[in-house]
């Protein structure tokens, strides 16, 4: 069997199963930095401009009220079986990098576009 999540999700059904490991990791983090945007911007939204015009309606705030969630410290019996907690700390490491240079891309362009 290939080694994807398709295949992972057919392993674990369930999705209480499948996300503890998501849900351990998110947890520490969160408990080791209580000052974390998490708690000082997104816990305390009461309302959530719907301003990207291509998702659906009401997307933006159905996500962020999802997010409202505090994560459960609770271990599966078999912890980490979908990913390490190395493997999930690269995968950030990965995303943030990939995030920053889009970032940095957008403002060269537009930048060049002003100079124009």
């Amino acid at each position: 069997m290939e080694e994807n999540w398709d295949n992972f999700k057919k392993l674990f059904p369930d999705r209480k199963d499948r996300m503890k490991d998501f849900f351990v990791i998110e947890r520490e983090y969160l408990d080791t930095h209580p000052d974390s945007g998490y708690f000082t911007e997104i816990r305390g939204l009461e309302d959530f401009p719907d301003y990207i015009d291509y998702l659906p309606q009401g997307a933006i705030p159905a996500k962020v009220k999802m997010m409202y969630y505090l994560p459960s410290l609770e271990e599966g019996m078999y912890p980490f079986v979908g990913f390490s907690r190395n493997e999930y700390m690269s995968f950030l490491d990965s995303a943030v990098a990939k995030s920053i240079d889009a970032i940095t891309e957008t403002e060269r362009l537009l930048q060049s576009k002003e100079m124009l």
